[in-house]
């Protein structure tokens, strides 16, 4: 009796799949190639031999050997998969592209590839992550550890793919985590999250002057405007987008029969940013806790310090010397300064 091919002996099957992986481990991919050919109906399972095979050929970028592993009965579990796939994204070369394709495509998961080549830099790995179909932004945490690890060329990248760059994480690694990021780093990748934030908001600039420019009132600073896409925002989160500090305490220095609640830039704009984010991812904190804005109104400074602990900020306002600064101010208002005078000279002779 003649052995099927799905009968072969295991010695033969052994021996087969031993010269696979001489010829891996030795580099004969050609040799390889014509192997795997003219055994067409021999199975490719998940043996040390073959995953010997496999490690060798994705290493050296022969995706096409991978790809017919898989294609022929070879399966790895998830997590030796998204091992693979981050340990090629973090030593990228130029034959890596096509074996993340395929790993992609036979089940590999992509997050940790994508966080780790971001955190090493390693834009070309994004690229062909990008192009193999993996989310290179990782959701929410790619832009976070290209700015906690101190890449400024992956955080413009992950920016223009659509990071979430006001993620709560992303903005208080400025302030609790700063001193973490790495010195020879740290400016330069606040300096490019900051010109990202600006970039971001270059529409609100434009928004800000057609609605009117300057608000002589505290209450015009609430008044709505509609942007492009038909959606509404306070004159107040526009200025705090724009930047445009100086009209916010000039209002506030114009009106003296109204104040600014904590609440103004607390509550969530049409995008779902508080002003309050916006002025942190700014860098911006020192102009929002301007004692200039507040002197008049105190306990709603005092509601909005406390929302620093959401960012991690709380040393970065110093309180004690906030209230003093504001106590100052308002005695100015009740005391104005003296007008000046001179002491008249009495007619006719002393007494």
């Amino acid at each position: 009796m003649t052995d099927t091919p799905d009968q072969k002996p295991a010695d033969a099957l052994w021996q087969y799949w031993f010269s696979l992986k001489t010829s891996a481990r030795t580099g004969q991919w050609d040799v390889l190639r014509h192997q795997m050919a003219y055994e067409p109906d021999h199975p490719l399972p998940v043996h040390p031999f073959l995953i010997d095979v496999f490690h060798a050929a994705a290493n050296e970028g022969q995706s096409d050997i991978v790809e017919t592993l898989f294609e022929r009965g070879f399966a790895l579990d998830a997590e030796t998969l998204r091992e693979t796939l981050t340990r090629l994204a973090i030593h990228h070369t130029e034959k890596s592209g096509d074996v993340l394709r395929v790993l992609i495509k036979n089940g590999a998961e992509t997050e940790d590839a994508a966080i780790s080549a971001a955190a090493k830099g390693r834009l070309d790995s994004l690229h062909a992550l990008d192009a193999a179909g993996a989310d290179v932004r990782a959701g929410n945490s790619g832009f976070f550890i290209a700015l906690y690890s101190g890449q400024p060329a992956v955080m413009n990248y992950l920016h223009e793919k659509g990071a979430a760059i006001y993620h709560p994480a992303v903005i208080a690694a400025q302030y609790g985590r700063k001193k973490e990021l790495p010195a020879e780093k740290a400016n330069i990748a606040l300096d490019v999250y900051r010109s990202l934030v600006g970039l971001d908001n270059l529409d609100y600039t434009a928004l800000h002057a057609d609605a009117g420019g300057r608000p002589e009132k505290i209450s015009a600073l609430r008044e709505q405007v509609s942007n492009a896409d038909g959606l509404v925002f306070t004159r107040l989160q526009i200025a705090v987008r724009a930047g445009k500090w100086d009209d916010i305490r000039a209002a506030v220095q114009n009106d003296k029969t109204d104040v600014l609640r904590a609440d103004d830039f607390l509550m969530p704009d049409a995008a779902g940013l508080r002003p309050f984010d916006m002025a942190a991812a700014q860098g911006a904190l020192d102009k929002l806790f301007d004692p200039a804005i507040w002197y008049r109104a105190p306990q709603e400074m005092k509601k909005l310090h406390q929302a620093l602990s959401d960012i991690r900020a709380e040393n970065v306002v110093n309180l004690e010397n906030l209230v003093a600064d504001m106590h100052r101010r308002e005695i100015g208002d009740i005391l104005p300064a003296a007008q000046s005078f001179r002491l008249a000279r009495r007619a006719g002779p002393r007494p």
